[in-house]
């Protein structure tokens, strides 16, 4: 009889975890934060898009380590540093990490796209959780 008790606690605080989007759950891409967004608050998204101009867009994403500390993904964006009439679409690399707790959910809280040939700076990242601001 304990055992059978001892499970049934367990199965219980399973379901509790993943309802509760708990560490372990497949993290998001930070919250949306304007309506107009596509990608955020969801699991490995193929298309992540700030709003606005196509200088916030990257279309046709593929992830790996998708729930690792970091998670990598090549897709295609518009030529990063570049304004809409000085640039075009080129290959980029995306790099989101910080896992934590966003607004309640488990989520890679900062993401930075460049360039296949820029190398990654940190510096540059967009914080996708809290104050939505290139630092």
């Amino acid at each position: 009889m304990k055992v059978a008790l001892t499970s049934i606690a367990f199965v219980v605080a399973c379901v509790a975890c993943a309802g509760s989007g708990a560490v372990g759950a497949s993290p998001t891409l930070g919250k949306p934060w304007a309506s107009d967004q596509q990608g955020y608050g969801k699991v490995s998204p193929t298309r992540i898009f700030n709003g606005g101009d196509p200088t916030g867009l990257v279309k046709n994403v593929h992830w790996t380590s998708w729930g690792d500390a970091r998670a990598l993904g090549v897709g295609t964006g518009w030529e990063p540093g570049k304004t809409v009439a000085s640039g075009h679409w080129v290959r980029v690399k995306i790099v989101a990490w910080d896992l934590g707790r966003c607004r309640g959910s488990h989520a890679y809280r900062r993401i930075e796209w460049f360039g296949i040939g820029d190398r990654f700076d940190s510096r540059d990242a967009q914080d996708i959780c809290t104050d939505l601001r290139k630092r």
